[in-house]
């Protein structure tokens, strides 16, 4: 019994607007790029983008002075310092204890 093996190089689709024929192996190799592409662009933007709540936190450190004393949070070694005590370039007034309550 002779059996042809199946070659989807031969099989044709048939010839768009342009005149280029198309095959099946084409069409599979094409679609199968798109599913990859689509599932990098869901992992990177799940990983990379607002749904972690990870990034909108550390930007809230670095914009946010929770005790107003003129330090950001990020950087605020005695959070918080007494209302209206004038602090050092680490945000401590004179003779408090660093600690770090701020959240960050």
């Amino acid at each position: 019994m002779n059996v042809k093996k199946f070659n989807f190089s031969n099989f044709h689709i048939g010839k768009n607007k342009k005149g280029v024929e198309m095959t099946l192996q084409t069409i599979i190799v094409a679609v199968l790029l798109l599913v990859v592409l689509f599932v990098l662009i869901s992992v990177f933007a799940r990983q990379f983008g607002k749904s972690s709540g990870v990034t909108e936190s550390r930007i809230d450190c670095l914009t946010q002075d929770k005790d107003e004393d003129g330090v950001v949070d990020a950087i605020d070694s005695c959070c918080p310092s007494p209302s209206g005590s004038d602090v050092d370039i680490k945000g401590c007034a004179e003779g408090e204890v660093p600690h770090r309550d701020c959240g960050c």
